[in-house]
C-alpha cells in the first residue's frame, strides 16, 4: 500500500542553515547594534555624520577585518560571517552597514586576493587597528561604470602617477579622520596602467585631505527634516551622504 504525500507533510527550509557559531555572531552583532547604534540614530541623521566613538568599538568588536587572519590581527573568518555582521548592523543602520562593508569586502578583500606578500603584511595588520580604508570608484563621466572610467596610472621615473578625479569616494570621511591611524589606504579601481582592464591602486595620505584650488568643495547639503511623527528616522538616504566626503 502507498501513501500519497500532503501539503501539510512538507516542511520548507532554507537554503543556508547557520552553524551554532554563526548563530551566536549574527546575535552578538545584532545585540551590539540594536543596544549602541540604535539610541544614535537619530542624532547621526540630524548630524549626517557617523558618531565618532561608533567606528573605534567596531575594531574592537572585529567587525572591521572579519576575513584577514589572525596573524594579521583579524578574525580569521569567512565572507559569510561578514554577510551575517553587514545584515545584522543595517537592520539598525543602513549607512554603518555600507560603512563595515566597504572596509571588509572592497578595501581588504583585493590585498586578501590579489596584494602582494609585503603589501598584506604592511596595510592589512592598519585595517584591523584602526585605519578605516576608502573605496574610490564613481566619477563625473562614467558614475559607477567600471568600465568607462577615465583615471589613468602611468610610471615615471619607478613610481605610479595617478591622473584623474574621483566622486563618492566611500569611506572617505572617517578614513580621512583616521581613527588611531597616521596614514588612510585609498582602494582606486578602473586605472589603466601596463596591461588593460581594471586595476586597483593602494593610495596613502598622510596629511589629511588634499584639495585642488580647481576644484573647491561643495557646499555641505542642508539637513535632512525631522523624521514625521511616528515615522522610522532609520532611512534617509545617508548611506550615501554619511560614507561620502
Amino acid at each position: 500500500m502507498t501513501t500519497s504525500r500532503t501539503d501539510t507533510d512538507f516542511k520548507p527550509s532554507g537554503l543556508t542553515v547557520l552553524t551554532d557559531e554563526e548563530k551566536l555572531f549574527r546575535e552578538t552583532v545584532r545585540e551590539f547594534a540594536e543596544n549602541e547604534i540604535g539610541p544614535l540614530v537619530s542624532k547621526m541623521d540630524r548630524d549626517m555624520a557617523i558618531d565618532p566613538g561608533l567606528a573605534k568599538k567596531f575594531f574592537e568588536l572585529g567587525l572591521m577585518g572579519i576575513e584577514i587572519p589572525d596573524a594579521y590581527g583579524g578574525a580569521g573568518s569567512s565572507f559569510f560571517m561578514a554577510a551575517l555582521a553587514v545584515e545584522a548592523v543595517s537592520r539598525v543602520d543602513a549607512s554603518l552597514g555600507v560603512f563595515i562593508d566597504v572596509q571588509n569586502t572592497l578595501v581588504e578583500f583585493p590585498l586578501l586576493r590579489y596584494g602582494t606578500a609585503e603589501q598584506q603584511r604592511k596595510y592589512l595588520r592598519m585595517l584591523t587597528s584602526g585605519t578605516v580604508g576608502a573605496y574610490a570608484l564613481s566619477e563625473a563621466g562614467s558614475g559607477s561604470d567600471a568600465f568607462g572610467l577615465a583615471t589613468r596610472a602611468t610610471q615615471k621615473d619607478g613610481r605610479w602617477v595617478l591622473n584623474g578625479r574621483k566622486r563618492f569616494i566611500t569611506n572617505a570621511g572617517q578614513a580621512m579622520k583616521g581613527h588611531g591611524g597616521s596614514r588612510v589606504i585609498t582602494v582606486r579601481t578602473g586605472v589603466e596602467m601596463a596591461q588593460s582592464g581594471d586595476n586597483w591602486v593602494i593610495a596613502e595620505i598622510a596629511d589629511g585631505p588634499r584639495r585642488s584650488s580647481a576644484s573647491p568643495t561643495p557646499p555641505r547639503p542642508p539637513d535632512p527634516p525631522p523624521p514625521t511623527p511616528g515615522a522610522s528616522p532609520r532611512f534617509h538616504g545617508r548611506a550615501r551622504r554619511r560614507c561620502a566626503p
